[in-house]
């Protein structure tokens, strides 16, 4: 259960005063303090909330700072933009820079309203100010350990936390994969986690395994994919560079000897074949040439 945490201080508290105004919508700016990272005025959710601001208007006001720096209301201020809003009611507080990242943690948290990764931005802000790992869950509502487990996301690899920041990546795997201390073995479990049909508790063995005591026996160096980062226009390209070049059989089998296991797994496919490789689409995609031309 969340706790119940008052957004508003007391006036008599650090100088903190409450005044009810009118403000044209165009004096609102932005938090730079915000954890949400991004906000889209083609949202679905933003749309809806601006459907409803010009049916009802705005029932609760905005909080704000003297300086017009948003710090509850992100979402109401771009759909009362959306919306063509002109002026709204807000609330006009004095914080401090540690009180508007508490009161913009909270309210997104108690939404549900952050990725993982910007969660773990915004807890590692928190301490940075000054706060405690304690203090931050009495505020937020949430366990210690659920802060600690989401910063451990910042120690990842940058494509990791990426995956992260667009909610792409289970979060029970975060331990895990901070075990791995090879950044390139690391970024190849987190693609097979986001992006194939591979069971979280199968993914979580072979990392434990592979992460164990048996890494140094069958740890190798392994080819590189030969096209590691080619997105589908690149690999289109490619083939009408030459549209009429005829390819055999050895060349297939030469490209699969180099690129199959390049994720690194070549000395468990014994064992997770029918989990890791089944769900690999090169096999299937050479399978899929030698049947057209059968």
């Amino acid at each position: 259960m969340v706790a119940h945490y008052n957004p508003f201080p007391d006036k008599n508290k650090q100088g903190v005063t409450g005044v009810v105004e009118v403000w044209d919508v165009e004096r609102l700016k932005p938090n730079p303090l915000n954890p949400r990272l991004e906000l889209q005025a083609n949202d679905p959710e933003i749309i809806n909330l601006a459907n409803s601001i010009r049916a009802q208007g705005l029932i609760s006001p905005l909080t704000v700072t003297p300086q017009g720096w948003v710090v509850a209301g992100h979402r109401r201020r771009l759909a009362c933009i959306v919306a063509e809003v002109g002026r709204v009611r807000v609330i006009v507080q004095n914080l401090t820079e540690q009180q508007q990242l508490e009161i913009m943690v909270v309210e997104n948290v108690q939404r549900q309203d952050l990725s993982p990764y910007e969660e773990a931005v915004a807890y590692q802000r928190l301490l940075d100010s000054g706060m405690s790992q304690m203090a931050i869950a009495r505020a937020t509502g949430v366990v210690p350990a659920h802060i600690q487990g989401r910063r451990t996301i910042l120690k990842l690899q940058p494509e990791v936390q990426a995956l992260y920041r667009s909610r792409d990546m289970p979060t029970a795997i975060i331990p895990y994969l901070a075990r791995v201390q090879d950044g390139e073995r690391q970024r190849r479990y987190a693609v097979m986690a986001s992006r194939r049909a591979l069971p979280i508790a199968r993914l979580q063995k072979l990392i434990e395994a592979s992460e164990g005591e048996a890494q140094e026996k069958y740890q190798r160096k392994t080819h590189e994919p030969i096209l590691a980062g080619v997105q589908r226009k690149d690999a289109v390209a490619l083939l009408r560079r030459e549209p009429d070049r005829a390819i055999t059989y050895a060349e297939l089998y030469a490209v699969l000897e180099t690129q199959c296991c390049a994720c690194g797994l070549r000395d468990y496919s014994a064992t997770t074949e029918n989990n890791i490789c089944a769900s690999c689409p090169l096999p299937q995609l050479i399978k899929a040439i030698t049947e057209h031309h059968a």
